[in-house]
C-alpha cells in the first residue's frame, strides 16, 4: 500500500491536533492571526517563517517535523523518548540485584504519588473468608 506525502499544511494540522488545539489556540499560541494559521494549514502562504517556527518549538511543536516531516511531531514525545532511552541505557549496566533496588525504588514513588501504601498488598496472600491469612493456617 502506497502512503501519500503529507504537506507541510497537513503537518502543521497534523501537530495542532495532536495538541489538541483549534486553529484560534495555536494562534494565540503563535502570537499570529487565526487566518494566518488557516493559511499556513491550506499551504496557501507558503513556508512559517524562522520567527513562527521558532514559537512552534516553544510551544512544543516539532521545527523539523513541520518543515521536513521528520521524527515526532511534538517535542515532548522527543523529550520523553530520550529520556527513556537514557533510563534503560544505564538500567542495562546494572546486575539484577541493583536493577530490583530501582524497580523498588520506583515503586514506592509510584506509590507515594498515587496516595497508596507503601506497603505492596500483592506481595502478601490476600485474607481468606474468615479474615486469615492463607498462609498462616
Amino acid at each position: 500500500m502506497f502512503s501519500m506525502m503529507t504537506t507541510l499544511g497537513d503537518r502543521i494540522k497534523a501537530a495542532r491536533e495532536a495538541k489538541g488545539w483549534s486553529k484560534a489556540e495555536l494562534a494565540r499560541r503563535l502570537e499570529v492571526t487565526a487566518p494566518t494559521v488557516s493559511q499556513l494549514e491550506s499551504g496557501s502562504s507558503g513556508a512559517p517563517s524562522s520567527e513562527t517556527l521558532l514559537k512552534m518549538r516553544d510551544v512544543g511543536i516539532n521545527p523539523d517535523y513541520i518543515m521536513r516531516g521528520k521524527g515526532q511531531k511534538l517535542i515532548e514525545d522527543i523529550e520523553k523518548k530520550l529520556k527513556i532511552d537514557t533510563l534503560n541505557s544505564m538500567l542495562d549496566e546494572l546486575d539484577e540485584s541493583e536493577t530490583d533496588m530501582v524497580s523498588d525504588v520506583v515503586r514506592g514513588i509510584i506509590r507515594r504519588k498515587s496516595g497508596s501504601s507503601l506497603n505492596d498488598p500483592f506481595k502478601q496472600d490476600p485474607p481468606n473468608k474468615d479474615g486469615h491469612d492463607k498462609g498462616n493456617q
